[in-house]
């Protein structure tokens, strides 16, 4: 008897967290691919702590720590193509998948929105690779500081980071510190430093509470950052970045804001919201394609791009399967959406969280972050592992000087 062929694309929360929970569930008959272009799980929530020096170890986890290669097969390929008429993918390796079940966990991509400069001449922050890049191009530019000229000078201490959701938040509150240690060493005043954080919107993380939005913009005005609201960025050509009519000169700009849903959702044919995301069904199928299931941040779903959320959905859609599987006759179970936590960091061992319709500020928050963290890496991995990974967030890499 033919085994039943699960393939989930996607090594980011919600693909990883499927494959371990159907793993786990000792399915007989089946064979369960994981196809991910990376062969490490990466944390996101803590890849800013990444570019200001802290331990890979906290955002780059081996999927081989996680994964049971008996029980999942791994396979390191791109998916480029999705055929649901003939139950198959093909990879950039040229390889073929077939499937009777297919998870769906692509994270998003980045958007431009057209912004002449931008793509060019930006920074990212969605990848391990991006940290690094973004923290190598920060030393090397604070290196140069002491044998420029004022201008210079000045051009390399305005760092500008676009996009005041909780990745722009965290870098900007995280990052001023960082520099300003950096440019000591160098000699120099740390106060020449200058964060700049801009948002289209009226007020910084402008999903969440007006409360904790509020209380964050004081925050990080006290640590030195210029807050930038109902601000338009226009381009960003030549290391000047045009922000609402006003040029400004810098040597690192970084894009944390607009994202849209991975171009492969398009394949599915399945309707999708103005983010380009998938609009699922209560059970977290592509309306039309029952053995296709979407989840994470190409679900159209309230929460949507939440780790939290992915997480779930990786759950709801793991017993999903093993119903289908174990029960083919029960009634399927209805997905019901869990409103995540947001704790939301700005600077060392501060954050805003948000939990319900509850705020928490400073240390206090900042414990219920880093209690969001352990239950990140609980659900992943070993309890060892899981505590040295949330232990590396207080190791610190020995290249901190200029």
């Amino acid at each position: 008897m033919q085994k039943r062929r699960i393939v989930i694309i996607g090594g980011g929360f919600m693909g990883v967290k499927c494959a371990l929970e159907l793993s786990r569930a000792n399915l007989d008959n089946t064979k369960i691919r994981l196809i991910t272009d990376k062969s490490n799980f990466e944390y996101h929530g803590a890849l800013y702590r990444l570019v200001a020096g802290k331990s890979p170890m906290e955002v780059c986890l081996p999927l081989r720590d996680i994964l049971d290669e008996s029980r999942v097969e791994i396979i390191i390929d791109k998916a480029i193509a999705i055929d649901t008429k003939d139950q198959y993918v093909t990879g950039e390796s040229g390889s073929t998948y077939n499937y009777d079940d297919l998870v769906l966990g692509l994270g998003a991509e980045t958007n431009y929105f057209g912004i002449p400069g931008l793509q060019e001449n930006s920074w990212g922050m969605k990848t391990i690779d991006d940290a690094l890049q973004l923290k190598k191009h920060v030393i090397q530019t604070l290196q140069m500081c002491p044998a420029q000229d004022h201008a210079e000078r000045t051009k390399a201490l305005n760092f500008v980071i676009i996009g005041a959701g909780p990745t722009g938040v965290e870098l900007a509150g995280e990052l001023g510190g960082y520099a300003k240690q950096l440019i000591a060493n160098a000699n120099l005043d740390p106060n020449l430093v200058n964060i700049v954080l801009v948002e289209r919107s009226d007020r910084i993380l402008p999903k969440l509470h007006q409360k904790l939005s509020k209380k964050i913009t004081k925050r990080l005005q006290k640590l030195g950052v210029d807050v930038r609201t109902s601000c338009i960025v226009e381009s960003l050509e030549n290391d000047v970045v045009t922000l609402s009519g006003e040029p400004l000169s810098s040597s690192t700009v970084v894009w944390t804001a607009g994202v849209k849903a991975n171009a492969l959702v398009d394949q599915l044919g399945a309707e999708q919201d103005r983010m380009g995301r998938i609009k699922v069904n209560q059970y977290m199928n592509a309306p039309g394609l029952e053995n296709v299931y979407v989840g994470g941040d190409i679900a159209s779903t309230q929460w949507s791009g939440m780790a939290q959320t992915a997480i779930n959905d990786g759950v709801f859609v793991a017993n999903a399967i093993r119903r289908k599987i174990t029960n083919p006759d029960s009634v399927a179970r209805i997905y019901s959406q869990k409103e995540p936590i947001y704790a939301i960091p700005a600077g060392p061992a501060w954050s805003g969280t948000q939990f319900g319709k509850l705020n928490f500020f400073g240390r206090t928050g900042w414990m219920l972050r880093r209690l969001v963290d352990w239950v990140v890496f609980i659900n992943f991995l070993p309890f060892g592992k899981a505590w040295a990974a949330f232990r590396s967030h207080y190791h610190v890499q020995d290249d901190n000087t200029c």
